[in-house]
């Protein structure tokens, strides 16, 4: 699980890196998330957010991406896809993310695909991005 979080926020890092080039400096990359942070698979939520928030604190005090900092938003989905869903569309609408991110499973992600291709933003899950 370890080895395919790390891969998963290191693919992560590099499609934001892509996507934010010729952003600003100082400029924050707002990241949503959504996992399952109460119902079943807490403990998965839970992992998963705190091991973005690890790494994620590693990128922003060695720089940044091209000086930008990044900022992770969780929302809880219960690990029911409809919310999942829901949540996606409030990190890209309303929260302006550049890409929702880590999804407890594929079955999760699924309902966020319309709203992220519509807006071009970056999926990522445990698994691939």
């Amino acid at each position: 699980m370890a080895v395919q979080l790390f891969r998963s926020l290191a693919c992560f890092l590099a499609g934001v890196l892509m996507s934010v080039t010729s952003v600003t400096v100082n400029v924050e990359i707002v990241v949503g998330q959504s996992a399952p942070l109460s119902g079943t698979n807490v403990e998965l939520g839970n992992d998963i957010r705190n091991g973005a928030l690890a790494y994620f604190k590693k990128a922003n005090d060695a720089g940044g991406v091209n000086g930008n900092n990044i900022k992770l938003i969780t929302l809880d989905d219960k690990n029911e896809a409809k919310q999942s869903g829901e949540n996606a569309k409030q990190f890209i609408q309303k929260d302006g993310a550049v890409a929702p991110f880590g999804f407890a499973s594929s079955t999760l992600s699924v309902p966020a695909m319309p709203g992220v291709a519509a807006q071009n933003a970056l999926l990522c899950t445990v698994y691939w991005c």
